[in-house]
């Protein structure tokens, strides 16, 4: 009876251990163990529960054997030969009489409906988690997470940040950058958008935004990574393109502005962002330096991109998210000053890409409004304080 009470204690503390999460799930598997810990002693020296022939208990405790399978879709085995000998040795028995070959599903076949079971279970238990994105609606870095999370089909909770004003709980989950994006999964913040998408990624079920091959998937960190990298470079170019002309037509207003930064926020000046207080005073050689640099950075990526709809093929990923502000925004701020630097006739796979990313059903959906992106880059050098001139994403 004690072994009977134990099978049957031991089945679902074993199931509940796949679809939970956390401290719950810790505690399912520790029960199971202890349960798998005096099965492992019953067995001993013996060759079935029931000595030398198929009894009741072992009909019961088919389970374990079907756990086997269940152990290729998930990351941790119950049992194994260095913890629980007895049982593989009752396993292989069981499963090797012919009986019990006559009458157990295949393995293929347990494995396509666990797998199917397993993921829509976990799927939904992960689903229910709780899931808050902060992040303002302009910022690019934002919207990469936003788009990674659509494409995985994760609910969760969007909170937008006034980056003039941000909130406690922005300052709580990322003390160190006190930026935007963070995200907010069981309530551990996960902060850099890259970072982010990577763990979104390796979380969630749905279409894969890495690839699954190892190399291809360096590779695609290597090209977000420098792209994460050098975007600073094109937002100096063309936010100097952009404000300059602007700046000389506001030089009473920005004046005023330059004293009361000096005289009163002189901490707050040293920690803008330093490539937008370049841009606004950059002129001359060092825009030139900036136009060249930006350049040299786009020519790389026109080699990369050469003979593919998107960086990693057919379908958007990582480096394709990660882009987005080259596809995007990149294109608007230029289009305010009249410069052109991403032509078909300079960059024409760079332009190819960028239509087919924007022209996407998925991106366009998930991009800001032109409109009010302009509008938005429009206000910034008439507003009176040094968070909308100077916008931290």
């Amino acid at each position: 009876m004690m072994k009977m009470k134990i099978c049957l204690q031991c089945m679902p503390a074993m199931w509940k251990s796949y679809w939970t999460t956390g401290d719950e799930q810790e505690k399912n598997k520790k029960e199971a163990i202890e349960h798998l810990t005096f099965l492992e002693s019953e067995i001993k020296e013996k060759k079935l529960f029931g000595g030398d022939t198929i009894g009741l208990v072992d009909i019961v405790a088919n389970f374990i054997v079907w756990s086997k399978i269940i152990a290729d879709l998930v990351e941790f085995e119950f049992v194994t030969e260095d913890k629980f000998p007895n049982l593989i040795k009752w396993v292989d028995e069981y499963s090797n009489s012919s009986i019990v070959k006559e009458n157990q599903p295949s393995k293929e076949k347990l494995a396509e409906v666990f797998h199917g079971s397993y993921s829509s279970l976990y799927q939904e238990v992960i689903g229910m988690a709780e899931v808050k994105l902060f992040g303002f609606w302009a910022s690019p870095f934002s919207r990469r997470v936003e788009m990674a999370l659509k494409l995985k089909g994760v609910e969760y909770e969007y909170i937008e940040e006034d980056l003039s004003n941000k909130s406690e709980l922005l300052l709580k989950y990322n003390p160190v950058h006190k930026k935007v994006p963070v995200l907010l999964h069981n309530g551990k913040p996960i902060v850099e958008s890259l970072i982010i998408i990577e763990y979104i990624d390796q979380t969630w079920e749905g279409p894969s935004i890495l690839p699954k091959d190892p190399y291809e998937r360096a590779m695609a960190r290597f090209w977000a990574k420098l792209l994460d990298e050098k975007v600073r470079i094109l937002t100096r170019f063309t936010f100097s393109c952009f404000f300059v002309d602007m700046v000389v037509q506001e030089k009473f207003k920005l004046f005023k502005y330059v004293l009361f930064v000096m005289g009163k926020r002189k901490p707050n000046c040293v920690q803008c962002l330093p490539a937008m207080w370049k841009a606004c005073w950059s002129t001359g050689e060092e825009r030139d330096k900036n136009k060249e640099e930006a350049i040299q950075h786009l020519t790389f990526l026109e080699s990369e991109i050469k003979g593919k709809k998107f960086f990693v093929g057919d379908t958007i990923g990582l480096v394709d998210i990660a882009a987005n502000f080259i596809a995007y925004w990149f294109g608007i701020i230029t289009e305010l000053k009249g410069v052109e630097l991403i032509t078909q006739d300079k960059f024409p796979n760079l332009s190819k890409w960028g239509d087919d990313y924007t022209n996407s059903s998925f991106v366009k959906e998930n991009l800001p409004p032109k409109d009010k992106l302009v509008a938005f880059f429009k206000a910034h050098i008439q507003a009176p304080d040094e968070t909308k001139y100077f916008p931290k994403f």
